[in-house]
């Protein structure tokens, strides 16, 4: 979604 933006690569991966 629109998080992965906001978050850092690491979460990216995580959330997708």
């Amino acid at each position: 979604p629109v998080n992965l933006l906001l978050e850092t690569p690491a979460k990216r991966e995580a959330v997708e």
